[in-house]
């Protein structure tokens, strides 16, 4: 066989979970952090 068509031994790993990405544009959504940031402009 030439060299580039040597047939692979290795298996195939399977791909990795994609995680769900959080967006880091959206404001938290904890409770109690919209109260913090309305304290901070009202100050």
């Amino acid at each position: 066989m030439a060299k580039g068509q040597q047939k692979k031994s290795r298996e195939n790993r399977k791909p990795k979970q994609e995680k769900a990405k959080t967006n880091a544009s959206n404001p938290s959504t904890k409770p109690g952090s919209i109260k913090e940031l309305e304290n901070m402009r009202n100050s």
